[in-house]
């Protein structure tokens, strides 16, 4: 039987969820980031995926999830500019970009209210209303979405294991190049929208696989593998890139507010997206 367990990612490594309490030695760490960061832009790469869930077969939602990637975006860049960060390059190339092919494609596909849904043949799912990228941009995407979850899996193993370190994977020269050379910046934003509306019976059937966004599966002789099962509800997490240490800096994970999946009522809200980065002081 296979066990399904949390990926430690750097949401957990670094400063939590939003209402985790950072040490001092943290809180001086990302103080000492916050100047870099208003050196030069950053850039903001956006993943969204929202769906629902229904027995018989789930359905990827296509303009819930552009809408949310664009109200997000809409209110991150205020938030960033208000702490005295510009912005340079932004860019949501796909539809559930975390997602692997084989998983993405046992999905159906619903690209507006008044469409039919339809089986999913095409990997990845390229966002119409952000094609801002070039196809060399878009597969460094694809590539740094694996190496991400090729972090999380090594962070796991490494916690679980504390008498082996296993190395963190390293990006390789040409997708490092391509994301530096489309950002000019040596930080990247990398958010991730998720939501998941189940129906009745799914809530059932989704049982002990609704404990969060992301999980790494173990299985017997099989190693770790990440899979995406997302947990019911709408939530948001913001890591930031350093291209240059090639590392995460910083990451947070919060659950994200307002009518999301709906078209007609769109709406999306999320106060302090940067607390703790940049600390709230109103709080």
């Amino acid at each position: 039987m296979k066990k399904f367990v949390f990926p430690l990612v750097a949401s957990f490594v670094f400063t939590g969820c939003a209402t985790t309490k950072i040490s001092t030695e943290t809180r001086n760490r990302l103080n000492q980031t916050q100047p870099r960061l208003k050196a030069e832009p950053v850039a903001i790469l956006v993943n969204s995926s929202l769906l629902t869930n229904e027995v018989g077969k789930d359905l990827i939602l296509n303009q819930p999830s552009q809408l949310t990637s664009e109200k997000f975006i809409q209110i991150f860049s205020q938030q960033l500019n208000q702490n005295g960060v510009q912005i340079g390059e932004i860019a949501s190339p796909f539809i559930c970009g975390s997602m692997p092919e084989e998983q993405l494609k046992k999905y159906d596909f619903l690209e507006n209210k008044d469409s039919k849904r339809k089986e999913i043949t095409n990997y990845p799912l390229l966002n119409a209303n952000h094609s801002n990228m070039t196809a060399d941009q878009q597969k460094a995407v694809l590539v740094f979405n694996q190496f991400t979850s090729k972090s999380n899996e090594v962070i796991l193993a490494n916690a679980r294991n504390k008498k082996v370190t296993l190395a963190l994977p390293i990006l390789e020269k040409e997708t490092l190049n391509t994301l530096k050379n489309w950002s000019k910046s040596n930080y990247i934003f990398v958010v991730s929208i998720d939501g998941l509306k189940a129906s009745t019976g799914s809530k059932v059937a989704l049982g002990a696989l609704s404990l969060g966004v992301t999980l790494a599966t173990l299985g017997a002789g099989s190693g770790l593998v990440t899979t995406y099962i997302p947990k019911e509800g709408q939530f948001y997490s913001v890591s930031l890139f350093d291209l240059t240490k090639q590392e995460f800096v910083w990451n947070k994970h919060s659950m994200l507010k307002g009518d999301i999946f709906s078209t007609k009522n769109h709406s999306t809200e999320a106060h302090a997206i940067l607390d703790p980065l940049f600390e709230n002081k109103e709080k």
